[in-house]
């Protein structure tokens, strides 16, 4: 019978174990060390995710005073410090597991950015250790007439809006300016009153017309007013447009 050595059960027992065992995790990604974060009053701000480690101190440091900080999880923290314009926080030992907690610092300022705002990852190992917030700002009145200007525009496009629809609810072109009363045979668009240029044979059942031409720059439009002295009743079935006088 062969002979087995206590090193060999010893390294299959390890091989077996490291087999079973589930993998461990890897810890989100997050940023650690000394970081300077800059904050566009106009851009897009991303939260940015950033490491923290039992027993390691992360220190926020902000270019104004800070009016509040909203902390999930405070409880759970060994130590919050708060100070006039920064702000430390210590996680600990029980927070090795912790799901991302977010921090946002809102500032007294009353400049935009008006917050800043993180996420914290609790990582075995790493730490940011100091982050500085730099903001390059604007002023909320700034906002405020820029906001009241979109309004205004936005306010005369519904106008507009509504214009063009109250337009469209009738013909358009020359009928519709006609109808709309934009124009007659005194004013609007270049018109002529043509009764005079138009021939009528003595048979005509139609007599003492009255009639005016509106002339854009590729349309024409006509407009007739006929009498029909007889009884008989006409329609304009069968008729074709006439060709303008000049």
């Amino acid at each position: 019978m062969p002979l087995v050595s206590a090193a060999s059960i010893l390294t299959a027992a390890l091989i077996a174990v490291t087999a079973d065992a589930p993998e461990s995790p890897l810890p989100p990604s997050c940023e650690s060390g000394d970081l300077r974060v800059e904050m566009g009053a106009d851009a897009v701000r991303n939260t940015r995710v950033l490491c923290i480690s039992p027993e390691l101190s992360t220190n926020f440091f902000f270019d104004a005073k800070v009016a509040r900080v909203e902390l999930e999880g405070r409880e759970r923290f060994r130590r919050v410090l708060e100070a006039a314009d920064a702000l430390t926080l210590v996680a600990s030992e029980a927070m090795r597991d912790a799901e991302p907690l977010r921090v946002t610092v809102y500032f007294q300022d009353g400049a935009a950015p008006e917050s800043a705002s993180f996420l914290l990852v609790v990582h075995p190992a790493l730490a940011a250790r100091q982050v500085e917030v730099i903001r390059h700002t604007r002023p909320v009145a700034f906002y405020q007439r820029e906001t009241w200007e979109t309004q205004v525009r936005l306010q005369r496009c519904e106008q507009e809006k509504e214009r063009i629809r109250a337009e469209q609810e009738g013909p358009g072109g020359l009928l519709g300016l006609r109808l709309a009363g934009h124009m007659d045979e005194k004013g609007g668009v270049q018109s002529q009153d043509i009764p005079t240029v138009i021939k009528q044979k003595p048979s005509n059942v139609l007599n003492e017309p009255q009639a005016w031409t509106y002339r854009s720059k590729r349309r024409v439009a006509v407009e007739m007013k006929l009498t029909n002295p007889g009884g008989e009743a006409l329609d304009a079935s069968g008729s074709r447009a006439a060709e303008p006088p000049w």
